[in-house]
């Protein structure tokens, strides 16, 4: 079962002076006490839940979308958490397309003193707790609580699911972004899931992220053409990623704003041989 219909499933508990119980409780309300033990992951899709309330919002990716944000470079880091990161939600690729990884829909929450990341992908669900220290220069990742798995992969994945994130918080925060967001109810045709629709509590947002031009293109593979040697080296035209960069301006550079810089191709004199010229992320 999808994320957002396992969501769509919760039923809303009433609250308590811990957070945690009440999201065990609302699991335990909603899929029943002995597949709640079986697969504790539920407990955090309750947590995700409640945190959404009544009106869900999902992010759903076009291709283009999700390539671009997986082909831009994040060159600086915040000293305080996006916006987007105020809030709960659900990311997912238009039809069931992967993010990355794999990773079909990633759900993610805030709670006191870190957040909460969910994925969904054909194998099963993945879960992790990221705790970070912002600082302008780099973040101190940390990620406790991986549940289930394979704790190599859960952990690659939890950090590949934290730069989509991050990527795509500043994408949405930067000036003239390339990335469209339009809002929408979704609606739905056939009378049997409107009354479906009707009796469940929660009335989804989607939110569909595309590009606004089709002159954004990522980075492509380093072409083949003339070349000039200069001391054993050869410059070759290299095709450098898009990057975004939190840069600083106004008086005293006291301000910070965001910055997106699209791909684009420079010249550089390299060693001639078979190896793969890398511009580091």
């Amino acid at each position: 079962m999808s994320l957002r219909r396992l969501i769509s499933s919760v039923k809303i508990v009433p609250e308590s002076e811990d957070f945690r119980i009440r999201a065990g409780l609302a699991a335990v309300e909603s899929f029943g006490v002995e597949r709640t033990m079986s697969d504790p992951v539920l407990v955090n899709v309750a947590a995700l839940a409640l945190v959404m309330g009544d009106r869900p919002t999902i992010h759903e990716f076009a291709q283009d979308a999700y390539e671009l944000i997986d082909n831009t470079d994040l060159w600086s880091i915040p000293g305080a958490p996006p916006p987007l990161l105020e809030s709960a939600f659900v990311l997912c690729g238009k039809n069931g397309a992967d993010i990355f990884l794999g990773t079909t829909e990633l759900g993610f929450y805030p709670f006191p003193g870190g957040y909460g990341l969910l994925g969904s992908n054909p194998g099963g669900m993945a879960f992790s707790v990221w705790r970070p220290k912002w600082d302008e220069h780099d973040i101190s990742v940390d990620f406790g609580a991986i549940l289930m798995g394979d704790h190599k992969f859960l952990v690659e994945w939890a950090r590949q699911a934290v730069r989509f994130l991050m990527v795509y918080a500043a994408l949405l925060e930067v000036e003239k972004t390339p990335l469209l967001t339009e809002s929408l109810a979704r609606r739905t045709k056939n009378s049997a899931r409107r009354r479906e629709q009707k009796s469940d509590a929660k009335s989804w947002i989607t939110r569909t992220i595309s590009l606004t031009t089709r002159d954004v293109r990522v980075a492509a593979k380093e072409e083949s053409g003339s070349v000039d040697y200069v001391d054993g080296k050869i410059l070759a035209s290299v095709k450098v990623s898009g990057y975004i960069m939190h840069q600083a301006y106004g008086p005293q550079w006291s301000f910070r704003r965001w910055i997106y810089i699209k791909a684009y191709e420079t010249r550089k004199w390299i060693a001639p041989g078979p190896r793969k010229i890398n511009v580091i992320r």
